[in-house]
């Protein structure tokens, strides 16, 4: 389907011009009347860059995207003309599909992990059980690797009444051994405030 009218001739074979022998088939190519089909990709749980790569190669067009509270940042709702569509379906080539994609955050609230005293490996992987992100990671000057550090203060502070969304991240603080004592050198970050970086005389790690 082309922006000429239907029944349009689109091109012929041998072309205008040529010479050919006498009685000989003129094939011509005409613009369909109704254009043809093609199968939806299966675009749900994938990015909305490489759905528009598959939408593409399919001979569709990427539609209106529509952003909802949800974690990943993946594809969530396919729509065409209105009506949602699943893997499969046929559709006219050209179709516009509207997509509905997470943003990345949920609307769900999360209490948050306690990380002090575990080694990084050990605060990384309860951040993501708790479906957190991992914020800023600050060494202490006696720490060379991440890897080595363990976790001596974080904000947010896991303290009674402090939550954040699903999604949102924990910055944490390593030094090279377990703290026995957690001393308030910054003030204030128990109860989840922003970090004064300027009084921190550690280093961000890689």
């Amino acid at each position: 389907m082309t922006n000429k009218p239907s029944g349009a001739i689109l091109d012929q074979s041998p072309k205008a011009g040529e010479k050919v022998k006498r009685n000989r088939r003129i094939y011509l190519t005409i613009n369909s009347q109704v254009p043809p089909k093609t199968k939806l990709p299966n675009l749900y749980s994938t990015s909305l860059k490489n759905a528009e790569i598959q939408l593409k190669n399919a001979g569709l067009l990427l539609g209106d995207v529509k952003k909802q509270a949800c974690l990943g940042k993946t594809v969530e709702l396919m729509k065409v003309n209105g009506k949602i569509m699943q893997k499969g379906m046929e559709v006219p080539k050209g179709s516009k599909v509207d997509l509905v994609v997470c943003d990345g955050i949920g609307n769900r609230r999360m209490e948050i992990p306690d990380l002090l005293g575990l080694p990084y490996t050990e605060a990384v992987t309860a951040l993501r059980l708790s479906e957190l992100s991992i914020g800023a990671i600050i060494l202490n000057s006696d720490v060379d690797y991440k890897e080595n550090g363990f976790v001596f203060r974080q904000t947010p502070a896991a303290v009674e009444g402090n939550s954040i969304l699903v999604g949102e991240a924990v910055d944490i603080f390593l030094q090279k051994d377990p703290p026995e004592i957690i001393e308030d050198p910054f003030g204030g970050i128990q109860e989840g405030k922003p970090v004064n970086f300027e009084k921190y005389e550690g280093k961000k790690g890689n």
